[in-house]
């Protein structure tokens, strides 16, 4: 087989990929009308949604829908996974307090793993973000 018969063989190709490809984006195919079959449908997939999902935070976690590499009933590790402190100390200065948490010394203002410090007060610390707040203890979490 010569290179020019190899060429024109993968033309051929791409043109009848080209043809199929956009026949399939004109929509369904319409039946001859001596075939005696009717019209194809085009079938609809829709999100199967059990009961017991419906209110699980894998099921329709945002505006994509379900992930689709956790299974039906496994619970996604992100929803799993909360974010936990360890609040170790706090210094006794009501001017400028400090707070150790995770081994970290932070003011009022300062943010820790994504969280803003709010207030430092003598026995907890209050943390918040995007409106939700958290309050710390001394060996507490």
């Amino acid at each position: 087989m010569t290179e020019r018969t190899r060429k024109r063989i993968v033309y051929l190709i791409f043109v009848a990929a080209l043809i199929f490809g956009a026949l399939n984006l004109l929509g369904p195919r319409r039946s001859s009308p001596g075939s005696g079959s009717t019209d194809t449908e085009i079938a609809t997939i829709q999100p199967l949604v059990t009961g017991s999902m419906k209110n699980s935070p894998v099921a329709d976690n945002s505006e994509w829908g379900r992930d689709p590499f956790v299974r039906a009933g496994q619970v996604s590790r992100a929803v799993v996974q909360q974010e936990t402190f360890r609040l170790s100390a706090i210094s006794g200065s009501t001017e400028q307090p400090l707070a150790l948490i995770d081994g970290r010394a932070v003011g009022v203002g300062d943010s820790v793993k994504g969280w803003s410090v709010v207030k430092i007060s003598r026995r907890s610390v209050q943390l918040e973000r995007n409106g939700e707040s958290k309050t710390l203890t001394i060996g507490g979490s």
